[in-house]
């Protein structure tokens, strides 16, 4: 609830004397990309710690397995490598996706 009374207080002085918010320069817009960068930030944050978690909790599970920490570190490196590169690998996609329609010909 917090988070939501922070949003708020921060959206008040934008909107100045009208009623409106007005997506101008030094306006709501770049309350937004900040906003945006500090949820990435958090989700980063969040993703990094449950990695953590979630080795200790295979290495614990297991009796401190070496094949089970070493499986455990993978997946958590691949989450970490996707979080961390979500629009890297979403432009690569929509690259290969577009790649392959130009290649498609009519011969005649």
């Amino acid at each position: 609830m917090s988070v939501l009374i922070s949003f708020v207080q921060d959206a008040i002085p934008l909107a100045g004397d009208s009623s409106t918010l007005v997506a101008a320069g030094g306006g709501i817009t770049d309350w937004l990309t900040n906003k945006n960068q500090a949820v990435a930030t958090l989700v980063r944050a969040v993703a990094i710690t449950f990695v953590m978690i979630f080795v200790l909790y295979q290495a614990y599970k297991s009796g401190f397995a070496a094949a089970r920490i070493i499986m455990a570190s993978i997946t958590g490196a691949i989450l970490l490598w996707v979080v961390f590169n979500v629009t890297d690998l979403q432009d690569r996609v929509d690259t290969e996706i577009n790649a392959t329609a130009s290649l498609v010909q009519s011969i005649r």
